[in-house]
């Protein structure tokens, strides 16, 4: 049934996805506070009026509350079950709409939402909450009076189920925009099974089966077997420097980095006081408190119960060789940091490290400072802060806002490097811890005015590989010749002016009427912006090997904004690119950050001559890549040209490993089914033909079963 209500969804505008997100929200409310209402109900021994039945006087009163408890228990479950309905058809909206909307905006719009929903159900809750005393209070009168035949007859009124009032039963045509309220499954009336050992899963036109072979690298599985794919991945981590590893620590480091030893310095007094604090702040669920109570008591006898079983030796095995390992990777100055492009883990000697780190500080003009401007920045913040807070006050109705800007241990951010596998120099990315920087949460703050309440939208740029798919098939390419091209920005963030784009978001804000209008902000209110982002700016500084450097010009790598800027900077030359003589030729140019997917209409000198001029433009500088063999490939997607048609298969790069969360790891379930929620979302959203999605549909059991996930846990995934 959910299959339809994913039909409907798909062919609703983001009006009409958003209005579905709000009714959906408010059945979640509901059904969470009914639900509180029925433990409450139930922690005291009371029956809600709705349950109440007419019970011959025969039944003593003993088995007048057995039968309340069971019909009590029988609209838990029921309540339960809806809980888990209203839950996936949440998740699968909330994919679906973070295709269309940017997260930030989504984010904005589902808080503003809940709000909202709060507010309008506060009375009912009320109401729902006056029920439950006054059914206390019944109950508490009843025990203090004499028996009665004729009271206790009437306090074992009970209503059957089939004559409960159609408002309290969820009727499978539960309609709300023309949306049925349904149970999810996602199967077309004439689907074919896709078999797996003991498993069966479904798709409309599709059939695929799987088997286990041996893996490239050897894993230790719960049913002690090695698997590998048709797919073939890369090592999961890959060892340059001179470190000798010993089989243990292979197999430890083939886990991947992904993996969590379970910690045995488990304790159940700090699990308790995390979970006072999140009550704290969930006065909702304090009625839980018990239950929870009891449930961290029971895991600590288990615990002991179980202190030598396998489980627990397996984890005390690990924690030993990572100990050797943490300590052999120390005395001979070893740095383990992550490859770029998600290819796992890298072993580096740290001499190797820091010189190539410091060859890109050459390549990109990032000089080294004699001493560290961190505290006169610091200073120059809170200054700042306090001459502007009226203007960010008009964004929100947050009170304590300059309280909530500020970073309340504030550190100079620090730079650390993904090593590019790829390249065959392998070169480094470099990434700059910023987080806890001074300015953090104010580039935060003015990416949501500029994103959120201004709107801005970059006019070439896509959110994913749907948006791009989506964009393709609106264009008539029949009977048209046209090459696929990629262009690729060379070193985006540390080549984006300053000064120049910050004079293009002046124009920006300066030139929207309806934003300074809707914000009632005067001349003094944009200056203030501005000078908030170019002090945001201005974080160009960062710490690396004990050193502090600062780039000559670019946008802080790491900031909340940087990518904001870099957009507005790339969308401006974009502009002048589209204003080339040469770019009558482009039929499509889509830019996903600093990857561009361009198709191209006319000859090849053409596309010399206008790689030439866009070289030219400015200090941004591209390289080019065009079609090999009819296809290229983009983002996570291989394009193939069809002469005049375009087709897509789905794309992993040659360093993509095969890591996720591994089925023991210790991580929480919700956390563990992540990747397999992406991994189905992209079989389902992507237009593949039946060996392409069979082939994919392999590689996703592949990688289960290589994280020891079983065979027949996966399918559950394709369904949830």
């Amino acid at each position: 049934k959910m299959e339809t209500y994913i039909k409907n969804i798909n062919k609703l505008e983001t009006s009409g996805l958003l209005l579905q997100l709000k009714y959906i929200l408010q059945k979640r409310h509901k059904n969470t506070q009914h639900l509180q209402f029925l433990y409450n109900a139930k922690k005291h021994e009371v029956t809600p009026n709705f349950l109440r039945i007419n019970l011959p006087k025969r039944y003593t009163l003993q088995e007048t509350k057995g039968i309340h408890k069971k019909l009590l228990q029988h609209e838990i479950k029921k309540q339960h079950y809806n809980k888990t309905m209203i839950n996936s058809k949440l998740k699968y909206l909330h994919r679906t709409l973070l295709q269309k909307l940017h997260y930030i905006e989504y984010e904005t719009v589902y808080l503003q939402l809940e709000e909202e929903i709060t507010n309008s159900n506060y009375e009912l809750d009320q109401k729902r909450l006056k029920k439950l005393n006054k059914l206390i209070e019944i109950k508490n009168q009843t025990q203090q009076q004499p028996y009665n035949s004729k009271t206790t007859h009437q306090e074992r009124k009970i209503l059957p189920l089939s004559k409960r009032s159609k408002k309290d039963i969820t009727t499978p045509t539960d309609q709300h925009t023309g949306l049925q309220d349904t149970t999810y499954r996602i199967q077309e009336p004439q689907a074919t099974a896709v078999n797996t050992k003991k498993s069966t899963i479904h798709h409309p036109h599709h059939t695929a089966s799987y088997t286990k072979t041996t893996s490239h690298h050897s894993q230790e599985n719960e049913n002690n077997y090695t698997s590998t794919t048709t797919h073939s991945f890369p090592p999961r981590f890959t060892n340059l420097s001179t470190l000798k590893l010993n089989n243990e620590e292979t197999q430890l480091l083939n886990l991947g980095h992904k993996y969590a030893p379970q910690s045995s310095t488990y304790s159940p007094y700090l699990t308790a006081i995390d979970i006072e604090y999140q009550l704290y702040n969930n006065p909702s669920m304090h009625y839980i408190k018990k239950e929870i109570g009891e449930i961290i008591n029971r895991n600590q006898v288990s615990k002991n119960e179980k202190s030598h079983n396998h489980t627990n030796y397996r984890s005390k095995k690990i924690q030993q060789t990572l100990k050797k390992l943490k300590n052999k990777i120390n005395t001979q100055n070893i740095i383990v940091t992550a490859a770029d492009k998600n290819a796992g883990l890298v072993l580096i000697n740290k001499n190797d490290y820091i010189n190539k780190t410091t060859q890109f500080f050459t390549e990109n003009n990032i000089t080294i400072l004699k001493r560290n401007p961190f505290n006169k920045y610091n200073t120059t913040t809170n200054k700042i802060l306090n001459n502007t807070i009226d203007t960010l006050q008009k964004f929100t109705n947050t009170t304590f806002l300059i309280h909530k800007l500020k970073n309340k241990n504030p550190k100079t951010p620090q730079l650390y490097s993904l090593i590019k596998l790829h390249k065959p120099t392998k070169p480094i990315r470099p990434i700059t811890a910023s987080t806890n920087s001074p300015t953090h949460y104010i580039a935060k703050f003015l990416n949501n005015i500029i994103t959120q309440k201004l709107k801005y939208k970059s006019p070439f740029s896509i959110k994913n590989s749907l948006e791009l798919i989506n964009n393709i098939n609106k264009l008539d390419l029949h009977h048209t010749q046209f090459t696929l091209v990629s262009f690729d920005i060379v070193n985006l963030y540390t080549n984006i002016p300053k000064t120049e784009t910050l004079h293009l978001l002046s124009d920006i804000l300066y030139n929207n009427d309806d934003f300074r209008h809707n914000y009632k902000l005067d001349p003094l209110d944009i200056d203030n912006l501005l000078t908030l982002f170019k002090h945001t700016t201005n974080l160009d500084f960062f710490i690396f090997n004990n050193e502090y450097y600062k780039m000559t010009d670019g946008l802080p790598m790491g900031s909340p904004i940087s990518g904001l800027l870099a957009n507005i900077y790339i969308d401006n030359l974009e502009k002048k690119i589209s204003e080339l003589l040469e770019f009558n030729h482009v039929a499509l140019w889509n830019r996903y950050v600093d990857d561009i997917l361009c198709i191209w209409t006319g000859d090849p000198q053409n596309l010399v001559n206008f790689y030439n001029n866009i070289n030219s433009l400015s200090k941004i500088k591209f390289t080019i890549e065009t079609e090999d063999n009819n296809q290229i490939n983009f983002l996570d997607l291989t394009i193939h040209n069809n002469t005049d048609n375009i087709t897509f298969n789905i794309f992993r790069k040659p360093t993509t490993t095969d890591i996720i969360i591994p089925a023991h790891s210790y991580h929480s379930h919700n956390i563990k089914t992540a990747a397999f929620n992406f991994l189905f979302n992209r079989l389902l959203t992507i237009p593949l033909n039946k060996e392409q999605y069979d082939a994919e549909l392999n590689t996703i059991f592949q990688i289960g079963i290589n994280n020891q996930y079983s065979s027949q846990y996966i399918p559950t995934q394709y369904i949830s």
